[in-house]
């Protein structure tokens, strides 16, 4: 019995990449809880900049008895207070999301 001839797999032309794939936008709330979970996976990863990515430039949050003011607040109050240096997982839940009927202004609330 003759072996096979060997042909090796070449992805058809139909399929070469760049593939662009067009999905959809997220809802407002959607992209409220990613910028909460995007904010959450720069302290747990040591990120500064994913972490200062999450914050507006008109942020008010109001971590346990203080309110913050600014995103130069939250970093320093929240990121720089040794929490990065902490082996910790933070998890998110309990998610809701507050915003005005014509979008303008956003408020999450999480556990």
């Amino acid at each position: 019995m003759a072996t096979p001839e060997f042909k090796p797999w070449v992805m058809p032309k139909v399929m070469k990449l760049p593939l662009v794939i067009s999905l959809p936008s997220p809802s407002d709330r959607d992209a409220i809880e990613d910028i909460l979970r995007r904010m959450i996976i720069g302290l747990d990863t040591n990120d500064p900049e994913m972490f200062d990515y999450a914050q507006a430039e008109d942020a008010i949050w109001e971590l346990h008895i203080r309110t913050l003011q600014s995103p130069k607040d939250i970093h320093k109050q929240s990121y720089d207070m040794e929490i990065v240096n902490l082996d910790t997982t933070h998890y998110v839940s309990n998610i809701r999301n507050y915003m005005t009927d014509d979008g303008a202004r956003a408020s999450v609330s999480a556990m």
